[in-house]
């Protein structure tokens, strides 16, 4: 009996600490509707609405007692264009919706230097998919990726992600998830 309250006990504190998360898709990359043609530079939004169509706007709804805990994405080259080109991706934060300026880890060279996000950087994966330092933000080749932003003590009002496509011959969608974490 022991053993079962004591297994209880911790069930119930592993349900709590989840219930301190809350995570929106505000990218969803689908053909048509989150499809990024050309070379072109832009914005996803997160907000609390968590459809693709808020997400492509500035979001009206300030994050309160909350931090951003993360920011993951996927970008997905469709089969049909074969010129395929990189993506770079970065986040963005704002406390007035107006003035917004990129999460950056100046001067940082290696994992061993930067202090703005946990794991020594935004861990990447996919071919050819790297965390570029100098620039702070990821870039993905010509193949599928994803990423997953994890900034320190990122506290914000509004945050954003920024793409850049390079190639007026190419496309791609973009998922996009937004993780925040309750504030104690």
């Amino acid at each position: 009996m022991k053993k079962f309250l004591l297994f209880f006990a911790v069930l119930l504190i592993a349900i709590g600490s989840q219930g301190q998360l809350v995570t929106k898709q505000f990218a969803f990359g689908a053909k048509g509707i989150d499809s990024v043609s050309g070379a072109t530079t832009g914005y996803y939004y997160f907000n609390m609405a968590g459809t693709a169509a808020a997400g492509k706007v500035v979001s009206t709804t300030p994050i309160t007692l909350y931090q951003i805990y993360s920011v993951d994405c996927q970008v997905i080259h469709p089969l049909v264009y074969t010129a395929s080109d990189s993506v770079h991706l970065s986040i963005e934060y704002s406390n007035d919706n107006t003035y917004w300026f990129k999460w950056t880890n100046a001067g940082a060279t290696t994992q061993a230097t930067q202090t703005q996000w946990l794991n020594g950087g935004p861990t990447v994966s996919g071919a050819g998919c790297v965390y570029l330092y100098t620039d702070d933000l990821v870039c993905t080749k010509a193949a599928d990726a994803a990423c997953s932003f994890k900034p320190v003590n990122l506290f914000a009002k509004y945050f954003r992600v920024k793409y850049q496509r390079y190639k007026a011959t190419s496309a791609s969608y973009l998922r996009i998830w937004g993780t925040l974490i309750k504030v104690n």
